[in-house]
C-alpha cells in the first residue's frame, strides 16, 4: 500500500516484534539525519537513540531520532516535519512524536526544544547502555519479555518496560552528569 505522501507501507510489518540488532541501523540513521539536516534549522541537534543506537542490542528495529531545536523554532519545525511526510502522533508530554515508514526502514522522530532536558535523558541512556554491556543485555531480555507480554498492544509493551526504564534512566543520568 502506498500512502498519499509517497511513503510505502512496510510489508509483513508486525507491530511489537523483537528483532536482533542489525549493523545497518547506523547507516539508516545517517540517511535520515541527512534528510532532517536539509529541512530543519541549522540550530537543530539530531541524535540517534533507543535500541538501534546501541550496538548488539535487539529491539523493534525502529530508528529512533530525537531532535532538539530552540524554542522559537519548535512549532515551525513541527510543520516542516509534517510537510515532509513525518506523521504527527500525540503521544508524549514534553516532546512531539512523528512516524515515517519507508520500504526498508521505520523511523520515529521525537521533537523537543532546548530547556526540556529530553535530549539529555535520551542520550544519557544510550551512552550508558553502550558503556555497560551487561545492562544492555538485561534491557534486551526485558524487551523480549515485554513483546511476549504485550501481544501487539503498545501501551502494554511500554508499561511492562517502564519500571526498569525509570531505574535505568536515573542511573544513566547520574553517570552522564559526572
Amino acid at each position: 500500500m502506498k500512502f498519499s505522501n509517497g511513503i510505502i507501507e512496510l510489508k509483513n510489518h508486525k507491530k511489537y516484534s523483537f528483532k536482533p540488532y542489525q549493523k545497518d541501523y547506523v547507516d539508516q540513521f545517517n540517511s535520515e539525519k541527512k534528510i532532517l539536516t536539509k529541512i530543519l534549522s541549522k540550530n537543530a541537534r539530531i541524535e540517534h537513540f533507543g535500541s538501534t543506537a546501541v550496538p548488539k542490542l535487539g529491539g523493534k528495529g525502529m530508528i529512533d531520532i530525537i531532535i532538539e531545536v530552540p524554542k522559537k523554532d519548535f512549532l515551525k519545525s513541527k510543520r516542516i516535519l509534517e510537510k515532509n511526510g513525518y506523521e504527527y502522533k500525540p503521544h508524549f508530554k514534553k516532546r512531539l512524536f512523528f512516524k515515517k515508514y519507508y520500504k526498508n526502514r521505520k523511523v520515529h522522530v521525537h521533537l523537543t526544544y532546548i530547556g526540556t532536558n529530553e535530549i539529555a535523558r535520551a542520550v544519557s541512556v544510550r551512552n550508558y547502555l553502550i558503556k555497560n554491556k551487561k545492562e544492555a543485555k538485561k534491557y534486551e531480555d526485558i524487551k523480549k519479555k515485554a513483546v511476549k507480554h504485550a501481544k501487539g498492544i503498545g501501551q502494554k509493551y511500554r508499561d511492562y518496560k517502564k519500571p526498569y526504564l525509570d531505574r535505568l534512566e536515573k542511573r544513566a543520568i547520574r553517570d552522564y552528569i559526572k
